[in-house]
């Protein structure tokens, strides 16, 4: 524009060019998987008493915020309340149905036990029986079949507590070296590493456990956020796992959320492991973390990060509610928390 007040045509001209240039440039990207991030990311704030923590997000040019965590004990919204429940058996995995607790106890010289524990009455007993297939090694509930999908080296089972009974039932056979479960509303997600096909990624199934589609982790380019994985979790409209990394010496936890081609849209590095590690969901967009140690982290992807400070040591969680959390740590012990 000159001093007049009117804009030069050759000057109008070169920026017509130039954006022209830049719209050929984007036309040539493709879309690899749309994530609505006003729709997976919450938008309230909590408030807790703040110490400081790194997060890093996984971007084009990564980038490391100082980020806080926070004891959500000593805030006043919301309250956690602490209480109690002992059982027969160690308790060392564990699920909730939304009621009340599903768990197995390992066992190094009889068959591994599987239990019911009541939550809300402590006078109705708890519900075991033994388990004579393979060792559990992950749990979770699936509310679309009303059933516990349990993941073994070898098969995948439902079991359903009916009538003070167990109705245990194999769904999917294989020869893994690693396997976890994951559920939403409608699907079953198997993580798992299959030595014998060379097969590093998951497999989705629908409620009559037919195979819907593969995501194979073998080309490389997951592998900055699949490798070292320990656990993963889901809701309706993103994933979340943990990958255990060493940073300056000391093994830390990497939570990554994903898209549902397991494209990564944000990381973040919490803390130090001390033992076996667990990420839970409440299926909003709250994510339960334990690491081994006496804290139980709480994170959502717009980097709010809480903990609550432990009674024990614990590495395994179910969330019964969106007010009840259930840890353990292979004890005779459930820790419940309540707000």
């Amino acid at each position: 524009m000159n001093n007049n007040g009117k804009v030069e045509s050759n000057h109008s001209e070169k920026l017509h060019k130039q954006f022209q240039e830049i719209r050929n440039i984007l036309d040539t990207y493709g879309i690899e998987e749309e994530i609505d991030l006003d729709a997976v990311i919450p938008t309230y704030v909590l408030k807790f008493v703040l110490m400081p923590l790194n997060l890093m997000f996984n971007d084009t040019n990564t980038t490391t915020h100082d980020a806080k965590i926070t004891d959500a004990v000593t805030d006043s919204c919301p309250v956690w309340r602490q209480h109690f429940i002992s059982t027969s058996y160690k308790v060392n995995l564990l699920a909730s149905d939304g009621y009340n607790v599903f768990y197995t106890s390992y066992s190094n010289d009889r068959p591994d036990i599987i239990g019911y524990c009541f939550l809300n009455n402590s006078n109705t007993p708890h519900y075991m029986d033994d388990w004579n297939q393979s060792q559990i090694v992950d749990m979770v509930w699936w509310n679309r079949i009303n059933s516990f999908v349990c993941a073994t080296y070898d098969a995948i089972y439902t079991v359903r507590f009916q009538n003070n009974k167990f109705r245990i039932h194999p769904e999917i056979r294989g020869k893994w070296s690693y396997v976890r479960v994951a559920t939403n509303s409608n699907e079953l997600w198997v993580w798992v590493n299959n030595d014998t096909d060379n097969f590093d990624g998951i497999c989705i199934y629908d409620d009559d456990f037919d195979l819907v589609r593969k995501i194979d982790f073998g080309d490389g380019r997951f592998r900055p956020f699949t490798g070292g994985s320990t656990s993963f979790c889901l809701t309706d409209k993103l994933t979340a796992s943990i990958c255990e990394r060493t940073v300056k010496g000391q093994q830390r936890f990497q939570v990554n959320f994903n898209g549902f081609e397991m494209m990564n849209f944000r990381t973040i590095y919490v803390d130090v492991i001390e033992g076996n590690s667990m990420i839970r969901t409440d299926g909003d967009n709250n994510f339960f973390i334990a690491t081994g140690g006496r804290k139980l982290y709480m994170v959502s992807p717009n980097m709010n990060i809480a903990h609550l400070s432990l009674a024990n040591k614990s590495d395994a969680i179910a969330i019964v509610n969106s007010r009840y959390v259930v840890v353990s740590g292979g004890t005779c012990t459930l820790e419940v928390w309540t707000r």
